[in-house]
């Protein structure tokens, strides 16, 4: 364990472009073609969509201010898109700069299962801008496909995972499908999936597999999540169950999640905060429990609590987490983990991450287990790196109740002063409960050490 004292400042930003395929850039700042279709309802939204994905050129449907009630899915399926540097080949899907778009799955709520989702991507070369999908009955945003980029949306209510890459469950991927996706700047959640039942007993356990953000059951190579925010959803911040190829997180930041309470209204209740009136209604049948609520199983609460969770079921992905941020999660019935290697049997990176304030902030017993076989140098990262092996360097931990399970990597944690751990505790939560800027980057925090 090290102890700093020192105060030296960093900023966690994102770079002012970030690279969505090979020589392609993205910013926030794209300009509306002079062709966009412009639709002002979910018929026509569905229609525009599916003509776009007809054609391999590509197109832009920008969606008018309002809430669009969606019936039925929204699905893109356009798959004759072209790799290329040229991004007028994507299909866009945008919101009018500045005005609010909200897609409401409301009548697919009740529906748990893939029918249920409220966009589902298996298609190529999309990019969504500025929408808010919520209360689906499964995943608020599906992707199984390629070289798609999801910037500056809001998941949140949905019934299952708020934005999940991957597959369906049982589905093999030959290595080209759900794979070179970028989720940039986006928020999910108060996800809850209130009809799940556990395998191993058979009874209902709400709450078991709604994660902020997932990218399970087989993905392809090349995701990345830059820039998010996942808090108070019912299982997870981040789910990388059966991911078998590594994925990258930069500047992502998750909290709270895995409180049943937050659910019922108590949370909410508690903290002097109005009744959120979207909540899922607990006092529904339970379809999978004849005569019996949804609230009469809450007790059985199934939710983990974990803000990363960097695998499960014996995966091996080597997954790179790097300036990303877990803080509060004390609430999961087994979790409760800042960051996770959760069955990994791959060597992580962890680099410039803080964890505070977890029932415990890091939990790598088989990362960090392994030999290392390099002395201290000044290029022994880059050595651990190029060797495969754990790599966990200028991490921040401090307030974990349980402790950490860091092997021979326990020295490397830099716990800051008690001055300076109050410092980075109230800047985090500040920042945590900031809007966005107006460009949809995170707002501006500053970590000392």
């Amino acid at each position: 364990m090290k102890t700093q004292s020192a105060f030296l400042a960093f900023f966690l930003l994102l770079p002012a472009s970030i690279s969505v395929a090979a020589g392609e850039t993205v910013s926030s700042n794209s300009t509306v073609p002079a062709d966009a279709i412009h639709v002002s309802d979910f018929q026509h939204l569905d229609e525009a969509i599916r003509a776009l994905s007809g054609s391999a050129k590509g197109g832009t449907v920008m969606l008018k201010a309002g809430r669009y009630i969606g019936t039925r899915p929204l699905v893109l399926s356009r798959t004759n898109g072209v790799p290329s540097k040229d991004s007028e080949r994507r299909i866009n899907v945008w919101a009018e700069p500045g005005k609010d778009v909200v897609l409401d799955f409301s009548a697919l709520r009740d529906m748990d299962n893939p029918s249920g989702n409220g966009i589902t991507i298996t298609g190529d070369d999309y990019h969504l801008r500025s929408l808010v999908v919520e209360k689906a009955g499964h995943n608020g945003i599906f992707v199984a496909g390629n070289r798609n980029l999801i910037e500056n949306c809001v998941t949140r209510y949905n019934g299952f995972i708020g934005l999940q890459i991957g597959l369906s469950k049982g589905v093999t991927n030959p290595g080209n499908y759900a794979s070179s996706n970028l989720i940039l700047n986006c928020d999910s959640c108060r996800n809850f999936d209130p009809y799940p039942v556990r395998s191993d007993t058979g009874k209902p356990a709400p709450g078991n597999d709604a994660d902020g953000f997932g990218c399970k059951s087989n993905p392809g190579q090349g995701n990345r999540f830059y820039g998010c925010r996942s808090w108070e959803n019912a299982d997870d911040g981040w789910d990388f169950y059966k991911s078998n190829i590594g994925i990258e997180v930069v500047n992502c930041w998750s909290w709270h999640e895995g409180d049943p309470k937050v659910f019922t209204g108590e949370y909410d209740k508690a903290n002097g905060h109005p009744a959120d009136t979207n909540l899922f209604d607990l006092n529904k049948p339970h379809p999978k429990s004849p005569g019996t609520t949804v609230a009469q199983h809450m007790s059985d609460w199934g939710g983990n609590g974990n803000g990363f969770k960097l695998g499960g079921a014996n995966s091996h992905a080597r997954h790179t987490v790097k300036n990303c941020i877990a803080f509060d999660e004390n609430y999961g019935q087994k979790g409760q983990k800042g960051f996770d290697e959760n069955d990994n049997r791959e060597k992580i990176v962890i680099i410039g991450c803080t964890a505070f304030n977890n029932k415990k902030n890091y939990y790598f017993p088989y990362a960090s287990g392994m030999v290392q076989p390099f002395a201290s140098s000044t290029n022994r990262v880059a050595q651990l790196y190029a060797a495969g092996l754990f790599v966990f360097t200028n991490n921040i931990g401090f307030g974990g109740e349980l402790g950490d399970e860091l092997g021979q990597f326990s020295d490397k944690l830099i716990v800051p002063s008690a001055e300076a751990q109050k410092q980075i505790a109230d800047a985090v939560w500040k920042a945590a409960r900031a809007p966005r800027k107006p460009d949809g980057t995170l707002p501006d925090l500053v970590i000392r050490k």
